[in-house]
């Protein structure tokens, strides 16, 4: 596994935690994110209204259900660099394809690795 690799399962890792947590506070608190648990409108009115403007709107579009279809693309690029190592017997990173370098900026950014 290189580095890069696993900064993406790392980064996949801690988004599925962070996703957990929020769904663990949102069953706790039912009252504060009304309507119930699970429901995405939940979520973005619960956000939006604590931080409100463009950072609440921001934040409220990255409901869980976004973060864990991120934390899968995260894997599934991973995994895919990782079969392509197994087939060519090499541990190497595919510089040069887009969709990788666009997987590894987002975990590292989401890490705090790097700014964009």
């Amino acid at each position: 596994m290189t580095n890069a690799t696993a900064t993406l399962r790392t980064a996949a890792a801690r988004m599925r935690t962070h996703v957990q947590d929020v769904l663990d506070e949102m069953d706790r608190r039912p009252d504060y994110w009304n309507p119930p648990l699970g429901d995405t409108a939940a979520y973005s009115q619960g956000v939006d209204s604590g931080l409100g403007g463009p950072a609440g709107t921001l934040a409220a579009a990255w409901h869980p259900g976004v973060a864990l279809a991120a934390a899968d693309w995260l894997d599934a690029t991973a995994a895919k660099s990782e079969e392509l190592n197994d087939l060519l017997g090499v541990i190497s990173e595919p510089a040069n394809d887009p969709i990788w370098n666009a997987a590894v900026r987002v975990a590292r950014s989401y890490l705090g690795e790097v700014d964009v």
